[in-house]
């Protein structure tokens, strides 16, 4: 048993050694992809223990901006190296003469513009891997950094780019439409007819689910009694109904570097 747990360590390191690392990030060398982010000593991602979450420090937001603004620098200079390749190469496919005399450089160039594509298809992946890894956690931190204030996006202080929020309105996407109109006609007075159009039923839904009751100041105390048991129990047949599909509203967080 002894000598089975040893060569499994040894494999294991084996495996260990192979990993490719590129700047901040893990990748396995059979496929490229990316496997996780290599974070640099002091540097502590945000993490979930107990209930309680640790938020993301200034440290960690620079750092994985950093990585996201270098693959996005990458990418750019690749494809602008590969495009400039491939506008060369188009000059000489046009004039046979040129084509025949340049057939090694062509051969050279295809291969150069093969290998730019690839390291620009590398960067990206890279960056797309950091931004749904930590979009999250630095859209928590730009949130943060920005309560109480109009401005909803968050600049880097070293000039890696910007996290910017944007203000997404809930949806509601009614899935059962015979059970729609039923739950309509049924929890009056949003709907009471049965042409009653989906637009109405969605903006009576949607106040549903967010808890909005619009009651008339000038309303008896019995009609506003008679109104709120009336939205409770709306509420109540709403959440168990399938007819409707809904995303409340939330922040878009878009990750900004300013490379074109």
């Amino acid at each position: 048993m002894t000598d089975q747990i040893e060569t499994h360590d040894e494999a294991a390191e084996e495996s260990m050694a192979t990993l490719i690392t590129d700047d901040g990030l893990i990748l396995d060398p059979a496929t490229g992809e990316v496997i996780c982010a290599d974070l640099p000593e002091g540097i502590e991602p945000p993490a979930q223990s107990e209930g309680a979450r640790t938020g993301a420090t200034l440290g960690f937001v620079e750092w994985v901006l950093s990585k996201i603004h270098a693959r996005h620098a990458i990418r750019a200079a690749r494809a602008r190296q590969a495009n400039e390749l491939r506008a060369q190469l188009q000059s000489w496919l046009e004039d046979a003469v040129k084509q025949f005399n340049n057939e090694p450089e062509v051969i050279a160039i295809n291969a150069r513009i093969a290998s730019l594509d690839s390291q620009a298809a590398r960067a990206s992946r890279g960056a797309e891997f950091l931004e749904s890894a930590y979009l999250g956690a630095l859209g928590d931190f730009a949130r943060s950094m920005l309560a109480g204030q109009k401005v909803r996006t968050w600049q880097s202080p070293s000039g890696y780019g910007a996290i910017a929020l944007t203000k997404q309105q809930p949806g509601l996407e009614i899935t059962d439409a015979q059970a729609a109109l039923a739950f309509a006609k049924e929890h009056a007075p949003f709907a009471v007819v049965e042409s009653v159009s989906k637009k109405e039923i969605k903006k009576g839904v949607l106040n549903l689910f967010a808890g909005t009751l619009e009651i008339d100041p000038e309303w008896t105390d019995e009609a506003k009694a008679i109104v709120k048991d009336g939205f409770e129990k709306a509420q109540q047949a709403l959440y168990a109904s399938n007819a409707f599909q809904y995303t409340p509203a939330s922040d878009k967080v878009t990750i900004k570097t300013g490379v074109q």
